[in-house]
């Protein structure tokens, strides 16, 4: 390094390496390759630099295969994500999955080939199915739409289920204050809604209405896991997948107007 102070994260013998500045050359403005620090005026940033992969995060990747006239043997698999490379895939039925959406696992990458290896997982569809492109669309962006396991069944409130007097007379009753909901006809989660009304003094009260979910989901259970790993409810064009099961987010944790 000609100025500065920087460590080198990463030194030929495997430890961490102090380097000191020449006094001569100032502080400002030092940069260097690799491994190490870099200065800008007061503020420094720590780099690196790769030097092994331990695991690979491969998974299996939505796509289809390269339009070719081969029946069988080597083809290209081309991922919906842009980010992927062509995959090069054996297979003996070509033909029939020309069409297809289908899943492809990455098994290798060989140092002297420009695209990885890969194996046929399964076929998700044909091309331009609505199912087949909405659980393409799914996978892809990792969203979560499995079914409700038994565990979060059994965290749901019974059919039927009615606020409890107790829970009543825990809260300000605001039934009789009128309230109106900004959500488009036909909407069937209005979990927030507002009032406003005027006072005698001329002002205006508004008022914030929010279902209170949290009184059926409660902290570290199997549903409270899973809504906290869904984080938010998904709209598609032709679908919804909800970060709650239905019965809370249609049915009970919501404002009847």
């Amino acid at each position: 390094m000609r100025s500065g102070l920087g460590v080198d994260l990463q030194s030929r013998g495997g430890s961490s390496a102090a380097a000191a500045s020449d006094s001569k050359t100032g502080s400002g403005g030092a940069k260097k390759r690799g491994a190490g620090s870099e200065f800008s005026g007061n503020k420094v940033r720590v780099t690196g630099r790769v030097v092994g992969i331990v695991q690979r995060n491969w998974k299996a990747y939505c796509g289809c295969f390269e339009v070719t006239e081969k029946k069988s043997g080597a083809v290209f698999f081309i991922a919906a994500n842009k980010k992927i490379p062509k995959i090069k895939v054996q297979s003996s039925q070509i033909e029939t999955l020309m069409d297809k959406r289908i899943l492809v696992s990455i098994d290798s990458w060989p140092e002297d080939s420009r695209h990885p290896l890969g194996h046929y997982v399964k076929t998700m569809g044909t091309i331009g199915d609505r199912d087949t492109e909405t659980a393409v669309l799914l996978m892809e962006h990792e969203i979560p739409n499995e079914p409700w396991s038994d565990n979060i069944i059994a965290c749901l409130p019974p059919e039927g289920w009615t606020v409890p007097e107790s829970e009543i007379k825990k809260r300000t009753d605001l039934r009789q204050t009128p309230i109106f909901s900004i959500d488009p006809p036909g909407c069937t989660d209005i979990d927030d809604c507002l009032h406003c009304i005027e006072l005698p003094n001329g002002n205006f009260e508004v008022g914030v209405h929010i279902a209170d979910v949290s009184h059926f989901i409660q902290p570290e259970t199997a549903l409270d896991r899973e809504a906290s790993n869904r984080g938010t409810s998904v709209y598609l064009v032709n679908r919804r997948i909800d970060m709650i099961p239905t019965i809370l987010s249609t049915s009970m944790c919501i404002h009847r107007l």
